[in-house]
């Protein structure tokens, strides 16, 4: 595996080591070994994916405190744009965004830290995609932000694009009063 810092702080991209032969593939997703020198500790809680179909916006989701979690995430079929929003504030991000293809093709994975707004577009027909926490889900703590309220291009028609009721109903990001603030040790 393969581990480069990105752009807004604490967040990483692994490139992934695929091996192929006859039968097909093969792909390491986690390796703490690796992990911990550039995301301190992550004892994984709870591991889910979600199926979508082309257009399926997801998103913004986080949780927060003090249930807020880091994730890992990556696609293992089909093919997303993933969507990074910084909530932390006093980060040297704070509101700005990122964006990430994630597909079964390049087989990266993000791992991304509490504070970070998450969402994803579905652009494959079929799209499954993997999420490692190191906290438990809590009902009364997941919150978001609106997906078309902090200046990302979806690269889709709003009229194409197929979304939850609750994700329609979130707040704007210049609504949202941020929970969040920068850690003040990285690692």
């Amino acid at each position: 595996m393969q581990v480069e810092r990105q752009a807004i702080p604490n967040v990483v991209l692994l490139q992934t080591v695929v091996s192929t032969d006859v039968r097909g593939e093969f792909v390491k997703t986690f390796e703490f070994s690796i992990l911990e020198p550039w995301i301190g500790r992550f004892n994984v809680q709870e591991e889910f994916f979600s199926i979508s179909r082309k257009n399926v916006i997801r998103g913004m989701h986080f949780q927060a405190p003090p249930f807020s979690l880091n994730k890992i995430v990556y696609c293992a079929l089909g093919s997303i744009t993933n969507v990074l929003l910084d909530l932390r504030r006093g980060s040297p991000t704070f509101g700005k965004h990122l964006s990430f293809e994630l597909n079964c093709t390049n087989r990266a994975i993000l791992y991304i830290p509490a504070g970070i707004a998450n969402g994803f577009v579905a652009t494959g027909e079929n799209n499954c995609v993997m999420y490692k926490t190191d906290s438990s889900y809590r009902r009364s703590h997941d919150q978001g932000i609106r997906w078309n309220s902090f200046g990302f291009n979806w690269t889709i028609d709003a009229k194409e694009s197929i979304l939850s009721d609750r994700d329609m109903l979130l707040p704007t990001f210049d609504s949202f009063e941020s929970p969040f603030t920068m850690p003040s040790v990285n690692p």
